[in-house]
């Protein structure tokens, strides 16, 4: 899964998960410009994998 998007994250508005804790509800975009979100897989092992410099041209 392959997330996008063309907003500039509010930084701001970023909190600590906990280790042990629940993560926060949160929506991604696939490859195919599907929507995922957290909820939808609850009861299930999620990993969420993201690479810093992926599709930033450098």
């Amino acid at each position: 899964m392959i997330a996008e998007t063309t907003e500039r994250m509010d930084w701001g508005s970023i909190m600590a998960v906990e280790i042990g804790q629940p993560a926060p509800d949160f929506t991604l975009m696939d490859g195919d410009r599907k929507e995922h979100t957290l909820s939808d897989y609850r009861g299930q092992t999620v990993v969420v994998a993201w690479y810093v410099l992926a599709f930033t041209g450098g």
